[in-house]
């Protein structure tokens, strides 16, 4: 069943450096990871009970045991994590860059039937994740020598990682089957993959929030949902039962809940491959026939803007590509309107039952919920204002509108924060909604206001860094999958990707001063700080840390778009 189409992906992934690149990236990783597990194990000699004892000679039985515990367990977690990391990125513009090009009536031209297209784009892709998987073998085979591996539990974690990059995969070449654009196709895949791994504690919220007021609603819909995604969420599934979360190798591990999210995920992998074979044809000539271009264009012209009639260029970046076709709108306004429920539903009711309370202190509850969902919320989209900006130049070039626009009678400085502003400006209404949540306590306590202007600011610092360094990264780039997936990397690895080598170090150091110091850069952190501040005075620590980072994303920000300003001509 693989032609053509598999043997060019293969030959395309091949001469690529980036993969090479980041196989020994992960191999680096790896050794990393095992050199900090074994000085966590051979330092721990150095105090008992307070008191200085002196370095271990050699690694006891003990030791071993524990060094073989920490290294697997931090080896499992970053492999099935770094498959949902990577998939996406791989896979989500297998299609839509087809489309985007227009090469994709060649392929439709052909013997080629859309099953043996769409498989052989999918394993093509699932070979390339697999090639990033595999290249771990011989470190995790020399580190089985120190024993205590059960060879199960190997198997069993592959299984798992295999089954992850098939669902991922399939999720985003369906995604990439609708989408005219790799730009956008790269999101919307990370968008769905995020939405179906937090799923279950959004459902869980309503279901404990919500659930007596629709009992109907609760007992038929939410709570089989819960139960069917809890079951299908390899991050649950790894933490419960995937032998890793005692301090012994594979004693928790539970068989049954490994197979049954593994068969899930397949299932799932297979009903959206179903979808993609019977749609990749209907799509692509539906939308060619409909004339989408023409009626975005028509669209555009009728959103334009007086007040921006002599600045063409953020009239062009906040008005004229907002456009986009009748059945991408139709699929913002269900996501949104299902965000809307799931989200809000909770948070409204959580908000009712603090202002009707009796209880003095019952605006606690609301803002201890809040927090949770700002600091799942807030990462989430403010990785989306950074992919999004990383292919504002490339989209330009692959539409070979970019000479266009560099002849135009346009300075850099005008070209560059046209593309800033019309970046927020697309995500206006995320963040506005993001802001209503800790807003509402405003009625509950007017010191609530404080925590509004604080979490604005520091979501208008990073949003600005993070389209920054999406714009230097598109400057730079080829293509728009090439410009998204550095830019998740580089925002991963500032916003908090960095946290358990800075958390080893400050163990290491003794110093739990300079950990608050590794807090600063870290989004989930910076968000949450705000509501910290409401509950009672924080440490100086964690005011200085929440200082540090907010002025360190505007100094990043600022310096990176003057940066861009002044090499723009280089760059370009």
């Amino acid at each position: 069943m693989l032609g053509p189409i598999f043997r060019h992906e293969m030959f395309a992934a091949g001469r690529k450096r980036r993969f090479t690149a980041t196989r020994v990236l992960i191999g680096l990783l790896l050794l990393a990871i095992l050199s900090i597990s074994y000085a966590s194990v051979t330092t721990q000699g150095f105090y008992v009970e307070g008191e200085y004892v002196g370095r271990q000679d050699g690694l006891t039985i003990a030791a071993r045991s524990q060094l073989t515990a920490q290294f697997y367990t931090s080896f499992a977690w970053m492999m099935v994590l770094g498959v949902l990391a990577v998939t996406p990125a791989v896979s989500a513009g297998a299609i839509a860059s087809e489309r985007e090009r227009r090469t994709i009536e060649y392929l439709f031209a052909t013997q080629l039937s859309n099953a043996e297209i769409v498989l052989d784009k999918i394993f093509a892709r699932l070979m390339v994740i697999a090639q990033l998987a595999l290249c771990t073998l011989p470190l995790l085979a020399i580190f089985r020598l120190l024993g205590g591996v059960p060879g199960e539990l190997v198997l069993l974690h592959f299984l798992m990682m295999t089954s992850c990059a098939a669902a991922a995969a399939s999720i985003s070449l369906a995604v990439s089957t609708w989408c005219e654009r790799a730009r956008d196709a790269v999101p919307q895949a990370y968008g769905y993959l995020l939405m179906g791994l937090f799923a279950p504690m959004f459902l869980y919220l309503w279901n404990d929030q919500c659930g007596n007021l629709v009992p109907w609603l609760t007992e038929w819909v939410t709570e089989p949902l819960y139960a069917l995604t809890l079951s299908v969420n390899p991050v649950y599934v790894l933490s419960t039962g995937g032998g890793v979360s005692s301090g012994t190798l594979g004693v928790d591990l539970n068989t049954t809940q490994i197979y049954t999210m593994v068969a899930g995920q397949f299932v799932l992998a297979v009903c959206c491959l179903g979808l993609c074979v019977f749609a990749v044809r209907r799509v692509h000539l539906r939308d060619a026939g409909k004339g989408s271009q023409a009626k975005q264009s028509d669209e555009a012209r009728g959103k334009s803007r007086t007040p921006y009639a002599d600045r063409p260029m953020l009239w062009k970046e906040l008005f004229a590509t907002s456009a986009s076709p009748s059945n991408q709108r139709l699929r913002k306004r269900i996501g949104i309107a299902v965000l809307l429920l799931v989200i809000g539903g909770p948070i409204v009711w959580n908000f009712w039952e603090a202002l009707i309370s009796p209880r003095r202190n019952a605006w606690e509850e609301y803002f201890q919920m809040s927090t949770i969902f700002v600091a799942v919320i807030s990462p989430i989209l403010l990785l989306l204002v950074g992919c999004r900006a990383a292919g504002l130049v490339t989209y330009e070039k692959e539409r070979e509108t970019w000479l266009s626009l560099l002849t135009a009678p346009l300075e850099a400085k005008e070209i560059v924060y046209a593309k800033l502003l019309g970046n927020l400006h697309a995500f206006r209404w995320a963040f506005v909604g993001l802001l209503m949540i800790p807003s509402l306590g405003l009625i509950l306590n007017p010191l609530a206001f404080w925590v509004v202007i604080l979490l604005a600011l520091t979501l208008g610092a990073i949003a600005v860094a993070g389209t920054a360094i999406g714009l230097m990264v598109s400057l730079r780039a080829k293509t728009s999958t090439k410009a998204i997936g550095t830019t998740i990397a580089i925002l991963v690895g500032i916003g908090g990707g960095y946290m358990p080598f800075a958390a080893a170090f400050a163990i290491f150091a003794g110093d739990d001063e300079l950990m608050m110091l590794f807090m600063a850069p870290c989004v989930p952190f910076l968000c949450v700080a705000p509501t910290i501040f409401l509950f009672d005075s924080p440490p100086d620590e964690i005011v200085g840390a929440y200082v540090v980072g907010l002025m360190g994303y505007g100094v990043l920000g600022s310096a990176r778009l003057a940066s861009v300003v002044q090499r723009f001509d280089e760059l370009s």
